[in-house]
């Protein structure tokens, strides 16, 4: 005979656990090549309203962000609600040709950081005209497609770290540095950089861009470490 409380259970059923809805990661995708026909990847994770784009390194011989470019989507998606808020690409290396060989420089020897539309001065390391070279030209089509509210790009700086922006970024700035003590200088305190992405985005086009310098030849995944917090409290904002 049935048990009683083989009864109850068929007149209360337990409701169904639903499983947590799944977080979009595309995994590492081909958005293009360079010069010397290397990929060019490019990963998508999160859902939310607020976009994000992450460039891992844009000169060949900066790679103290390699790690933080490596960690960043598994820390981001650790938050199901920061993933439902913000939608973050990353793309790993806008430079792969200069990081095979080591150079700041593409395969062309151009500086892909003095290649776009923005007070452009044509030189040898600049190149004859903005967005002539591939992977810049690939860049501004990512820009133009993903249409971000903000770009975080990972450079090197031989004399220390710090936090640079450019257009209307200063309160991204103070709230990086806050997280990781990395001192805020503006591009306006550095020397002209005609050509440069920062200009193009954060003052031509008017979206907020930080540049994370670290420290030329610091251990990547120290960089990581110091900044990780900094990272997420700029990709999302709304926590205080």
């Amino acid at each position: 005979m049935p048990s009683l409380l083989y009864f109850f259970a068929c007149a209360h059923p337990q409701p169904a656990t639903e499983a947590p809805p799944r977080t979009p990661d595309s995994g590492w995708q081909v958005i293009g090549q360079s010069l010397q026909g290397r990929d060019i990847r490019r990963r998508t994770v999160g859902s939310g309203s607020r976009t994000v784009l992450w460039i891992g390194g844009i000169h060949g011989d900066e790679t103290e962000g390699m790690i933080a470019t490596a960690r960043l989507p598994e820390a981001f998606l650790a938050d199901p609600a920061r993933a439902g808020r913000v939608t973050l690409h990353l793309i790993e290396d806008l430079n792969p040709d200069g990081r095979a060989a080591e150079t700041r420089g593409n395969a062309a020897s151009v500086d892909l950081n003095r290649n776009y539309p923005a007070a452009f001065e044509p030189a040898p390391a600049h190149g004859g005209a903005p967005l002539d070279q591939p992977e810049a030209a690939l860049l501004a089509a990512q820009l133009e497609a993903l249409n971000p509210d903000l770009v975080i790009v990972a450079h090197s700086w031989r004399e220390g770290h710090f936090i640079n922006y450019d257009g209307p970024a200063s309160e991204l700035a103070e709230r990086f540095s806050a997280a990781s003590r990395y001192p805020v200088i503006p591009s306006a305190d550095i020397n002209p950089t005609p050509g440069s992405l920062g200009s193009w985005v954060g003052i031509k086009r008017g979206i907020p861009i930080l540049t994370v310098e670290y420290e030329r030849g610091a251990d990547p995944t120290g960089c990581w470490l110091d900044t990780q917090a900094a990272i997420l409290a700029v990709v999302d904002p709304s926590l205080p």
